[in-house]
């Protein structure tokens, strides 16, 4: 589409060349293990977000999408991302931010889950799952909590760190798609990263427990 940003590996490279030094210093748990686990989900959260114009071509090839219904799928997308938005910082009052982030990292499975089986299971997902877009606003908030308990810690610099650390997930994030749809595509299962959504999100559910 003419508004689709294309993929440039200059950028691409100046990031990740630029990212590490400052991400690193989030996860090496200088500020204590909570923040490194907190960081570590944050990135798992956030991957899936990241796949570029990958999911569009599984779209068109996989799922035989034309450009109008791609759009009205991704206005959908869109429409559920915003209710999540709105509900999730009520609901995180309501639960605390352990039990909301689990709901919604268990809420992330069902689009992967669904598109692994077909288009309409997988807009079955996206409706049902739809909390999985708010997922990280408690883990946020409760690693600046954290970060902010131990003596030296900038808002400022915690903030740039965490920018560093999404901005890898926008770099890398395209490239581990891309390669999975490449190598799913070659053995003729192109699902295989959705299977990989899956398994960030089991992940992600283990280590929830111990924020």
């Amino acid at each position: 589409s003419g508004d689709r940003v294309s993929f440039d590996m200059s950028t691409a490279v100046r990031k990740i060349l630029q990212a590490p030094a400052s991400a690193a210093r989030l996860v090496a748990g200088r500020r204590g293990g909570k923040v490194r686990l907190l960081a570590f989900l944050l990135v798992l959260q956030t991957l899936p977000q990241q796949r570029g114009d990958v999911f569009q071509v599984y779209a068109r090839d996989v799922w035989g999408l034309e450009a109008d219904s791609f759009a009205a799928f991704i206005k959908l997308w869109g429409g559920t991302g915003l209710l999540s938005s709105i509900l999730g910082s009520a609901l995180i009052g309501k639960f605390g931010i352990k039990r909301f982030t689990t709901l919604a990292i268990l809420s992330s499975l069902c689009f992967p889950i669904g598109s692994c089986i077909s288009y309409r299971a997988g807009l079955i997902g996206l409706v049902i799952g739809f909390l999985s877009a708010s997922q990280s606003i408690g883990v946020q908030a409760e690693l600046v909590v954290q970060a902010g308990k131990f003596d030296g810690a900038n808002q400022g610099e915690l903030a740039g760190e965490r920018a560093s650390l999404l901005a890898l997930t926008k770099v890398v994030g395209p490239l581990i798609y891309g390669g999975m749809f490449f190598a799913g595509s070659k053995v003729r299962i192109p699902q295989l990263m959705f299977v990989f959504d899956c398994a960030l999100a089991f992940i992600a559910l283990q280590i929830s427990r111990y924020i």
